[in-house]
């Protein structure tokens, strides 16, 4: 059962206790409609229209002839039926073609689908990609895609509003705020919602790059021992609480997570508080080379599954 709001805003409140001696008035996201309406990062002049034509390479899921042809191919798909704004079926300077060709280059089938995720739909899946959802699952879909993570599927969430996520977010063991973070360090034209993240822990999405960039990041919170924080800010990030666009008082100052892995039954998950960083437009060198460790590690989980014939794996 879930934890109840109180209970859960209870427990941050303690952890941020325990994690940090800043200002503890630092509040994370609960399922309200809050964060649609202050994320500066919302754009509004992309609608999800379909291209006429797309590469041959870029697949349409929802065509069950297309599911029996890849039967025996490995699958990346990515969910597009959750109001995404950015799509891999278009090259505009938002969308995720880019993204698509790195699986694709790394031996993936790359695979869209604008339905409801079932068990259906998710058979044949080796890899979900859900890159800026701007409305949450269902209660089935939810349930759908933890009995597919512990039959061995593997997840990357990307947020670009944090709220349609929350519930789905508490049943992987993690937080969000209800605030981006701002850096103070290693900062991208002077904007402080936009920096190099160099803090990166001891995973195999981040053992051969030395950093990658973000855009406008929701701060992620651990709450499960079995997942593993992969990144994080610089010790002097801090949160706008007050909503005045200046470092205060009254703001939280400290070191913020960006990425959080982790894993259920023979499946694993990688959720990044960023969805800009691999956008066409910001698919950068480092955020490229990101991509790729990504795509390698979740390629090579596909396989250890295989070869371990159904046990739960150690990550």
């Amino acid at each position: 059962m879930r934890r109840t709001t109180i209970l859960t805003l209870t427990l941050f409140v303690l952890l941020l206790a325990a994690l940090t001696t800043s200002n503890l008035n630092f509040s994370w996201a609960t399922l309200d409609e809050d964060n649609n309406q202050t994320d500066p990062r919302r754009k509004k002049d992309q609608k999800p229209a379909f291209e006429s034509s797309r590469p041959s390479w870029i697949i349409d899921w929802d065509n069950q002839k297309t599911r029996q042809s890849l039967k025996n191919e490995p699958v990346v798909l990515f969910d597009q039926g959750h109001s995404q704004l950015f799509l891999i079926n278009r090259a505009n300077q938002l969308d995720l073609s880019g993204l698509a060709r790195v699986f694709h280059d790394k031996g993936y089938k790359a695979v869209f689908t604008g339905e409801k995720l079932t068990e259906e739909n998710l058979s044949g899946v080796n890899t979900l990609v859900v890159s800026g959802p701007f409305k949450p699952f269902s209660r089935d879909e939810e349930n759908a895609i933890i009995k597919w993570l512990q039959k061995g599927g593997n997840l990357s969430l990307m947020l670009h509003v944090a709220s349609p996520m929350v519930g789905f977010l508490d049943i992987l063991g993690i937080s969000v705020s209800n605030g981006v973070i701002r850096e103070t360090a290693n900062v991208i034209k002077s904007n402080s919602l936009d920096f190099a993240v160099k803090d990166l822990k001891v995973h195999p999405i981040t053992e051969k790059i030395n950093g990658f960039n973000v855009f406008g990041c929701w701060a992620l919170l651990n709450l499960k021992p079995t997942n593993m924080v992969i990144a994080q800010t610089g010790s002097k990030a801090w949160v706008d609480l007050d909503k005045d666009k200046q470092l205060g008082k009254k703001d939280a100052v400290q070191a913020f997570t960006v990425a959080i892995a982790g894993k259920i039954g023979r499946g694993a998950f990688v959720v990044f508080g960023d969805d800009t960083l691999f956008q066409n437009r910001f698919l950068s060198p480092e955020n490229k080379s990101l991509a790729r460790s990504m795509a390698d590690w979740l390629m090579n989980l596909m396989v250890l599954i295989s070869v371990n014939g159904g046990r739960e794996l150690s990550r």
